[in-house]
């Protein structure tokens, strides 16, 4: 506004409501820029879910799928509102993850798992999981997507591993121990985190190691993350900057915050 316009307002209204009018302009202004610089709600540090049998979680970019008495329920991990629910047709849907287009689930009766379609909820590929001969197998724990292969964690003891999956072949690229009991398995393209159960009273808790070539340089990049505290942990996803996994015990999904080492 050019200096006789303010004049000219100040003659024709007088000062007091020339004032008025500023403040509210300015208010207005104000209210403006804080709608605008609003950020989404923060996720919760934990959210009850539907008591059932709870299986795995997986990620979408916005929303935690929770795999449960045969079905994937998308939830809001702000306030734990139930979005969206998919059928999962499996004799024992064990955990599940999201690789960008299809969840791969797994059936832990069978030792398969099935890439189903995000948008129509299909089954469009049946995989069997290949068990390592040198390490054998005793229990599914989880499965994670990598972005090229999908890696599968399997108890067997002191012989517990971690495999690569190519899901194209259906062939077991590698195998390396895990070195812990695992309940759950997170991923991205450099780094693997472990949901682990401890003996006794010992809480579980999460660990994170780079995907390296050498097996022996991969476990020596093992690191502490945090506790879980909870009575039966299962599954594990990173979701932006921060890992989920469930407690069966008590309905619940928990968050646990990366810190910036952690998130890189």
């Amino acid at each position: 506004m050019r200096a006789s316009s303010v004049t000219d307002c100040r003659t024709k209204w007088g000062v007091p409501a020339f004032a008025l009018l500023v403040g509210l302009l300015a208010a207005t202004g104000w209210e403006l820029a804080a709608a605008q610089s609003q950020e989404p709600p923060a996720p919760a540090s934990s959210v009850r879910l539907p008591a059932g049998e709870l299986g795995g979680m997986a990620w979408d970019g916005e929303r935690l799928w929770i795999l449960g008495d045969r079905q994937l329920t998308g939830i809001d991990p702000a306030s734990g509102e139930e979005l969206e629910r998919l059928d999962v047709e499996l004799e024992r849907p064990g955990d599940v993850t999201f690789d960008g287009t299809h969840f791969w689930v797994t059936d832990e009766e069978t030792m398969q798992v099935r890439s189903i379609d995000r948008a129509t909820g299909q089954v469009v590929k049946t995989i069997a999981l290949p068990i390592p001969e040198d390490k054998g197998f005793d229990e599914l724990r989880g499965v994670a997507w990598d972005g090229t292969y999908l890696w599968a964690a399997y108890w067997a003891g002191f012989s517990s591993s971690l495999n690569q999956v190519d899901v194209d072949t259906g062939e077991l690229v590698r195998s390396v121990f895990a070195d812990c009991s695992p309940r759950g398995i997170a991923t991205d393209s450099e780094h693997i985190w472990l949901l682990c159960e401890r003996s006794g009273d010992l809480p579980p808790i999460v660990d994170r190691r780079q995907i390296l070539d050498e097996e022996q340089e991969m476990l020596r990049s093992r690191r502490f993350v945090g506790e879980a505290a909870v009575k039966d942990p299962r599954g594990l996803v990173r979701a932006g900057t921060d890992l989920w996994y469930l407690d069966r015990a008590s309905s619940q999904a928990f968050r646990l915050e990366l810190d910036e080492s952690d998130q890189r």
